[in-house]
């Protein structure tokens, strides 16, 4: 399997279950400082959220809604359930964390199972590499 970027707006497969099908990613160094804050909610633009390609942590200052954040490996696999974050608190990834991901609350179900698969329009697809 070759190994893609995360660029652009992704879509999140399980199977042939569509998870997401948008999040756009953090690339600019204005869209990672800034991300969500001083929005009421989640911008239409971004799909269910914002990917954060290698970032371990996330902080909610000047945020005014709650967000759900799942920490993944460098495959893109979660690991662990996801983490709450409220305006103002931070949360940071357990060991083996790559990127992370937030999204509006309850889009994905917690008790989710299996691989996922990453796709994009500029890059083709990325998953977990073959043992």
């Amino acid at each position: 399997m070759k190994a893609v970027e995360f660029k652009g707006d992704l879509k999140l497969w399980q199977g042939e279950n569509l998870l997401l099908p948008r999040i756009r990613v953090a690339e600019s160094f204005g869209l990672r400082s800034l991300g969500l804050m001083g929005k009421k909610e989640m911008p239409e633009a971004y799909g269910a959220g914002l990917f954060f390609p290698n970032c371990r942590s996330l902080h909610g200052c000047f945020m005014r809604f709650d967000l759900e954040v799942w920490f993944l490996d460098a495959e893109g696999q979660p690991i662990g359930a996801p983490k709450k974050l409220k305006p103002w608190g931070m949360v940071m990834g357990p060991r083996g964390s790559k990127h992370c991901m937030e999204i509006s609350p309850g889009i994905l179900d917690a008790g989710v199972k299996g691989e996922w698969r990453w796709e994009n329009n500029c890059c083709g697809v990325r998953t977990r590499k073959e043992a």
